[in-house]
């Protein structure tokens, strides 16, 4: 459930900051750290640079987005005369 919901916030604010998904799921630092690990590890989601620094400093945040290319989605049309079938990507490819 918790992955589901952190892919879902990637995939709609992404590129987005572990920080910015903290703020936005609600869910603890930690478990997001966790579940942000699984899916990099997965191919689901890939590091895209850094973004801008706080004005507090710091490290700057390392930006996640969404990479579709890994999961495949298949659309089958079983029809009387025929039969259509579709492969994409997640990300519509």
């Amino acid at each position: 459930m918790n992955r589901g919901l952190v892919l879902s916030r990637v995939k709609a604010d992404g590129p987005i900051s572990r920080a910015d998904l903290v703020r936005a799921t609600g869910l603890a630092k930690a478990t997001v750290s966790v579940i942000v690990d699984e899916l990099v590890a997965a191919g689901l989601l890939v590091e895209a640079g850094v973004g801008a620094t706080s004005a507090r400093g710091g490290r700057p945040p390392v930006l996640l987005r969404y990479d579709g290319r890994s999961e495949l989605l298949v659309g089958v049309h079983v029809g009387v005369q025929r039969t259509t079938a579709t492969v994409a990507t997640g990300s519509g490819e």
